[in-house]
């Protein structure tokens, strides 16, 4: 049973959000919201624009998967 839910859900989150993941790893987008390591507010907000924007693109993604959802 273990080893269908790995592969069922490997295939159901490479086909709702694989292209998603490698499209914001491969964009050079920083993501950091960590005020600690920002140079500055203007980056830091910048950065949480960017962090924001994936995320509702990745919801968006789950939300319209629902058909393809494993049984």
């Amino acid at each position: 049973m273990e080893a269908y839910l790995k592969l069922t859900g490997d295939r159901y989150l490479q086909e709702t959000l694989g292209e998603l993941v490698s499209c914001v790893l491969s964009s050079g987008q920083d993501c950091e919201v960590d005020p600690l390591k920002v140079a500055s507010v203007a980056v830091l907000r910048k950065q949480q624009d960017n962090l924001r924007a994936a995320v509702e693109l990745a919801w968006s993604r789950i939300s319209k998967s629902h058909q393809n959802f494993p049984v």
